[in-house]
């Protein structure tokens, strides 16, 4: 983390993370992993697939067992040697046919060939993906220089030594932060408050859904506190029924511990029967919402029901059916002398506080779960409507992933980009097309941010921005206004002064009072490389629709072009209709270069959605579920009460 920039989780350096690998103790394993797009060529034509590079230690901190071969070892990591991958069973199977003679042969990845080592089954999807293949976590020492350690982008996670705890594993981790700030210090670790720390995995995957996940199951809970007061009451009309049959049962020699057993032992069966029938339906619906449910909303795959989700369903099925069916018990053991004696319609009504105790929670927690499914979609409806800074109608996003080893030089890049941009916009139907290696609601990034010339206080935490590169036409393709100054020309390039454009939420925060942020200078990337600022655009919000803009700065990818940019493709109408054409004109550019992440920006914004559409729609389908319990249960008990008093009339 940089504390005095107020930005945690971050990633490391490679350089970092060879020394974290070989200066901590306390972990018996310490991998690296860093996400990468990757393009495989040759048999098949061009598929853009995703990919990790890891290190090798990582298939045995997590017990991998390959399908076929074995995976790459520690010496694969060492540059040059590297050209080896271990591929997925869906790529596995998708791509090669499930060719059983895999191992061995070789495949072209990036426009390099790489030696297949193993076949093995998904690991580390944490991260967000099913990746399609794993190659070593390999950079030449060229690349690891002082200057290259503020180029993050390397998880790290380690297995704890047997008995390390986490307390000690910090401790450990803030011995190797001072070891790293004495090694480097012209990295600046003290001056920007770098720090390391360990956090439980299964927390970090977990962290972001605990508080939906805990509301649902609140809301669950409440669904099962309404079908058990139902249920107790069905019991004790049963039970009201039979009262004669128990009678003759304690006439001849029943105690009334006996009777209570016999009534408890069906409502324990009954239980059974629902928990098994749940878990059955547990099964088919988790089934159901793996293969067809929206995407991102689990970063996990495999869902499954466990041990634990049984013997929890077990445990909770018998205490229900102790709590709910004891009582009824009770009221039907009760008084069965004076049924014998044909009185038995007072000691029936005398107990009719229970039957309308349930009918009263039933309709108080259905209520309860239906002003929670209001609120909800109030709240979905509202988020849906608000303002992000930018139109997201007819826009079509690609990404575009250029091999290093073909695409090396900035001006090979930039050409490419620049000749695709220009053939896209004289598709007919197309009304402006730009480009940005981050773009809103897809791959983001954090960059410290100081104004040339403001003292700055080494001691307070200073704000960050998220840093992008584009592409003149990147604004007017997504309609972000343009308030002061002007946008990226061709005439920015390498040779010219660098300039940056920055949007109101940053100009509001470093230049108070209105004042002109044009012509001051900024750094956000390295220390003595500045950028002018030449402009000033709206804001727009870049991950979350609910939540107020994130100060952003945006360079001149003509001037710093990287190897992956995403277009943006504004259309008259329906944006997917061109996408033939563009992979027309991107073949006739370059063949060997696919499209990936094909969507149209509307889909990227409903899919930062799917978490909290999905928790509107439980929690609807609750409330209604709830409702038509409740229903059914007042509709048993009048239906109940109507006929005693017709019985007893």
């Amino acid at each position: 983390s940089y504390s005095k920039f107020e930005i945690d989780g971050m990633q490391l350096a490679d350089a970092e993370f060879d020394d974290v690998r070989a200066m901590t103790s306390s972990f018996s394993h310490v991998a690296g992993i860093r996400s990468g797009q990757f393009t495989l060529t040759g048999n098949g034509g061009a598929e853009a697939v995703s990919g990790l590079r890891v290190s090798a230690s990582v298939f045995s901190m997590l017990d991998v067992k390959p399908l076929l071969g074995s995976p790459f070892r520690t010496e694969d990591e060492e540059y040059g040697s590297h050209r080896v991958v271990v591929i997925s069973e869906g790529l596995w199977q998708r791509r090669f046919g499930a060719n059983p003679h895999i191992v061995g042969t070789s495949i072209e990845i990036n426009r390099e060939k790489y030696a297949v080592v193993a076949v093995s089954r998904p690991i580390l999807e944490y991260l967000g993906t099913a990746w399609d293949l794993w190659v070593p976590l390999s950079v030449p020492a060229s690349e690891k220089t002082p200057a290259s350690r503020r180029a993050k982008g390397v998880n790290v996670v380690g297995r704890p030594k047997p008995g390390m705890t986490m307390e000690g594993a910090e401790r450990d981790l803030a011995s190797v932060t001072s070891r790293l700030s004495n090694l480097y210090p012209d990295a600046n670790y003290a001056t920007f408050g770098f720090s390391l720390h360990a956090t439980n995995l299964v927390s970090t995957i977990a962290g972001n859904l605990l508080q939906p996940l805990l509301f649902l199951l609140a809301a669950v809970g409440v669904l099962m506190v309404i079908a058990c007061a139902n249920v107790s009451n069905l019991l004790i009309a049963r039970a009201s029924a039979r009262r004669k049959e128990m009678s003759v049962r304690a006439a001849l020699g029943a105690g009334r511990l006996r009777v209570i057993g016999q009534l408890m032992t069906e409502s324990i069966v009954i239980a059974a029967l629902s928990g098994g029938l749940g878990l059955a339906l547990a099964f088919v619906l988790v089934t159901l919402f793996e293969r067809y449910g929206p995407t991102g909303v689990v970063p996990v795959a495999g869902l499954g029901i466990n041990g634990w989700a049984v013997a929890f369903t077990i445990g909770i099925s018998s205490v229900t059916s102790v709590l709910f069916g004891l009582i009824p018990a009770l009221t039907a053991s009760a008084g069965l002398n004076d049924v014998l004696k044909e009185s038995a319609r007072g000691a029936t009504e005398g107990r009719r506080w229970f039957r309308e105790s349930m009918v009263a929670v039933q309709v108080a927690a259905s209520l309860v779960l239906l002003v929670c499914a209001g609120l909800l979609i109030g709240s979905f409806i509202r988020v849906q409507q608000a303002d992000l800074g930018f139109d997201s109608r007819n826009v079509l996003t690609f990404e575009l992933q250029l091999p290093l080893s073909h695409y090396g030089e900035p001006e090979r890049r930039m050409f490419l980009y620049e000749s695709l941009q220009s053939r896209l916009q004289a598709i007919p139907g197309v009304v402006s097309v730009g480009a940005a290696d981050r773009i809103p609601f897809g791959l983001q990034g954090g960059s410290t941010f100081r104004v040339v010339g403001r003292a700055v206080d080494p001691g307070s935490p200073q704000p960050t921005v998220r840093p992008a590169r584009i592409l003149p036409g990147y604004f007017e393709s997504l309609g972000v206004p343009i308030r002061k100054g002007r946008d990226f020309t061709a005439a920015d390039t390498r040779d010219t002064t660098r300039v940056a454009i920055i949007d109101e939420a940053t100009a509001r925060r470093f230049f108070p009072d209105g004042e002109d942020p044009i012509g001051w200078q900024v750094n956000d990337v390295e220390p003595g490389l500045t950028a002018t600022i030449v402009g000033v655009v709206g804001s727009v919000k870049r991950r979350d629709p609910s939540t107020p803009p994130e100060m952003s700065v945006y360079h001149a990818a003509t001037q710093t072009a990287g190897a992956a940019m995403t277009f943006t493709v504004k259309t008259v109408t329906d944006p997917r209709a061109i996408i033939p054409a563009i992979r027309q004109e991107l073949s006739e550019l370059d063949p060997l270069l696919p499209l990936s992440d094909t969507m149209t920006m509307e889909q990227r914004v409903s899919d930062s959605l799917a978490r909290r559409r999905l928790s509107m729609q439980l929690m609807s389908f609750f409330g209604l579920a709830a409702l038509l319990l409740a229903a059914t249960g007042l509709y048993g008990v009048l239906s109940y009460v109507v006929n005693q008093r017709r019985r007893a009339v």
